[in-house]
């Protein structure tokens, strides 16, 4: 038989006083203040989420057994932490201070939870509070650092780095990856007959077009101006310009309104497919050079740059 405990009381700071949570279950009075204490002490020593959640599933492990856990901290990025296995007896927790939501916290285990042990987990998630809002708040800013504020895209920054770690991890894995650079076509004369403001709705109507018909792993980077750079991971040549494709062709059919006028926007696109050989500068490259090709022979087309 599956047991589910979902929700049980919203934990918030208030419960922050519920150390006295230990019971029985833990053997000796002088055990409770050792856990709890290097408990209390090593979540302070990241502002990492996964690292703080793996210290403490670490360390509840050692007074209630706990075969997983699950994190999800519902923003805009969809943060999730999956640690361990996830089983069928599930306890869930709505985290929150009395200001902001904190995300969901599920644990679970091949048998099901008593009483007194999900008391214990609810002392020991007075430990979780303040480090787990600190790291969410480390997080946020990292992130507004790394985004284009326009199109809510990753920026050029964050392109740079993310770009050199998969084409590593595309080469030591023996993975396929490929990149798409995109360029809206003939934007220039978009913002002299419509205004900025109008060519801001496109730039941020593009990017949302693009999201919607690449998948959830893919990463959109506003790569300058009205330039995107769509790093596709795990993806051959092939599966490459099927995506592409589809862009290019969400892109044509989609009449972007802009007061009274309805804007036609089109894209030319080059797709490029990471090598063993390739560095980021020379398959950023070749994906470049197939967009200019793409440009110069009438635009709306997607080009290869194999």
């Amino acid at each position: 038989m599956v047991t589910t405990v979902q929700p049980r009381q919203r934990v918030s700071l208030k419960d922050a006083k519920s150390f006295s949570a230990f019971t029985n279950l833990v053997k000796t009075q002088e055990r409770q203040k050792e856990v709890r204490q290097r408990l209390t002490a090593q979540l302070q020593t990241t502002l990492d989420v996964e690292k703080l959640l793996t210290i403490f599933y670490k360390e509840v492990q050692q007074v209630v057994q706990v075969g997983g856990i699950v994190y999800q901290m519902k923003d805009s990025d969809q943060l999730t932490v999956n640690l361990g296995q996830q089983h069928t007896h599930r306890c869930t927790y709505q985290l929150s201070s009395e200001t902001e939501a904190m995300g969901e916290i599920t644990l679970s285990r091949s048998k099901r939870f008593i009483e007194e042990e999900l008391t214990i987990l609810e002392g020991l998630f007075s430990t979780l509070y303040f480090p787990l809002r600190n790291s969410l708040a480390y997080r946020s800013a990292i992130m507004a650092a790394r985004k284009d504020p326009l199109t809510n895209t990753w920026n050029r920054a964050a392109m740079d780095e993310t770009l050199d770690r998969e084409v590593e991890l595309s080469k030591r894995h023996n993975q396929p990856m490929s990149v798409l650079m995109l360029d809206i076509d003939h934007f220039k004369a978009v913002n002299d007959r419509y205004g900025h403001s109008a060519g801001d709705l496109i730039l941020q109507e593009t990017a949302k077009i693009i999201n919607r018909a690449s998948r959830q792993t893919d990463l959109l980077f506003r790569y300058g101006g009205e330039e995107f750079l769509l790093v596709l991971n795990k993806t051959d040549h092939n599966g490459a310009q099927i995506i592409a494709e589809r862009i290019r062709q969400g892109l044509e059919r989609h009449a972007m309104k802009c007061g009274e006028s309805n804007i036609a926007v089109t894209t030319s696109i080059g797709v490029a497919s990471c090598r063993s050989t390739d560095t980021t500068e020379t398959l950023v490259g070749r994906a470049d050079k197939a967009l200019y090709q793409a440009k110069i022979s009438g635009r709306n087309q997607t080009r290869s740059g194999e």
